[in-house]
């Protein structure tokens, strides 16, 4: 299968591998690839933060792969590809294939699988590789191009370096990755189509920003938003994609460039804002309801600590209430006119409660001959607790009305449509 090179050639790739610079090919990737022909044992230390890092190694012989290294949890897949002989040409004992210390890792070892990239300098099937020149015969090994083809088709992403030589992995030797590599050739390979979205469960009418993170180059863009006011796109990031009807929608790009495209596809969610509030008035309270919490406004600005499902206005305006529902969701009532204090509220001043603060009765004065039709006494936070009918002057004295000490509000509702609401302390 492949063809046995003199040994001078063997010594001249060790040199040229010693003299090599070593580098990374993308400071931002996350592809690892050790390289070549002999085998042997390959220390491997990761020693930088590196995330999601895939690992893949390709030998003729047979290998020992041992991970170590402060961030080896960073490492997600292994991959072993590579003829698998069993020659032992570095004399270690080494004759089967073993990777150790990957953890939690995803861990392959495949026995030459079928190269993604044509070379013909090269070889079909993932066996071997020691230099990095394609342009010349490797002697029945791959070229690199075909090798990091191979990977980067399997584990998508960018290689971050490529360590290639002829000779034996030693023992003695540990491989540090922040020593980088020392061939960066890469083939020209199709998309591979990802995306991220600024959110991926949203209310009716809300928008979502969408942002590319396609590896390999993409140029081209092809977006669909099934049930989006937009539904289709050809910009790298579209944002603003707005979706007015609840539903679950897919989102799928697809990214190409002038070797091929991939397609890549994320679920939406889209919830149901909740019905529109409706603003009912009993005497000087507002209240509505249909949500988990609230929040009031006074002629389009909130009103602070206006937070529950009724409220007692303190002034005349245009009021709206905002509901929330288990999701997040909002929906805006319409406006009320609440006019209950649109009387010249000097006129009323003179109107009294004695004694106050009050340890269980009171009586109103200062009405000037106009009785009020209803008194209605409210806790702080609008909530009725008290009503009372009135019929002559004498019910304006009110009697053991039993309250907890705090603070109250006592609304009189006159036949004039007018209202007066007084502040009442109870001890």
């Amino acid at each position: 299968m492949k063809n046995i090179l003199p040994a001078v050639f063997a010594f001249f790739f060790a040199v040229q591998f010693s003299l090599a610079q070593n580098s990374y090919c993308d400071s931002t990737g996350n592809v690892v690839i050790f390289s070549n022909y002999d085998g042997g044992i390959l220390n491997i230390n990761v020693d930088v933060d590196i995330p999601n890092l895939k690992i893949g190694i390709t030998t003729y012989e047979a290998a020992q792969i041992n991970i170590s290294g402060t961030y080896a949890s960073n490492v997600t897949e292994v991959v072993y590809a590579g003829y698998i002989g069993t020659n032992d040409n570095c004399g270690l004992g080494v004759t089967s294939v073993s990777i150790n210390g990957a953890g939690t890792a995803t861990t392959n070892i495949l026995q030459y699988p079928a190269a993604t990239i044509s070379n013909p300098n090269g070889y079909n099937y993932i066996i071997c590789a020691y230099s990095c020149d394609i342009n010349t015969n490797q002697g029945g090994c791959n070229t690199v191009d075909q090798i990091s083809g191979f990977f980067l088709n399997h584990f998508g992403g960018s290689l971050l370096m490529h360590q290639t030589n002829y000779n034996c992995w030693q023992p003695a030797v540990t491989r540090n990755i922040s020593s980088g590599g020392n061939c960066c050739i890469t083939p020209p390979l199709p998309p591979n189509a990802n995306f991220t979205a600024s959110n991926t469960t949203i209310c009716a009418g809300d928008c979502i920003d969408f942002t590319d993170l396609s590896a390999n180059a993409p140029t081209m863009w092809n977006w669909s938003f099934p049930g989006a006011s937009t539904t289709t796109s050809g910009n790298q990031d579209p944002s603003g994609i707005c979706y007015p009807t609840a539903g679950n929608y897919t989102v799928t790009l697809t990214a190409g460039n002038g070797q091929g495209s991939s397609t890549h596809t994320m679920n939406i969610t889209v919830n149901a804002n909740p019905s529109t509030p409706v603003i009912t008035q009993n005497v000087g309270v507002l209240s509505t309801s249909g949500g988990i919490s609230y929040q009031w406004f006074l002629n389009g600005n909130p009103i602070s600590g206006a937070n529950a499902s009724s409220y007692t206005p303190t002034s005349n305006g245009s009021y709206t209430v905002e509901i929330s529902d288990a999701n997040g969701c909002t929906s805006v009532s319409s406006a009320f006119a609440f006019n209950s204090l649109s009387v010249d509220e000097n006129a009323w001043n003179e109107i009294t409660l004695q004694p106050n603060p009050s340890q269980g009765s009171f009586k109103i004065s200062g009405c000037k001959n106009l009785l009020p039709e209803k008194i209605t006494i409210l806790s702080s936070e609008g909530k009725l607790v008290y009503s009372k009918s009135i019929q002559s002057e004498s019910d304006l004295t009110i009697f053991n009305f039993n309250l907890a000490p705090g603070v109250y509000f006592v609304a009189m509702k006159f036949e004039s449509g007018n209202a007066v609401k007084k502040l009442l302390i109870t001890e």
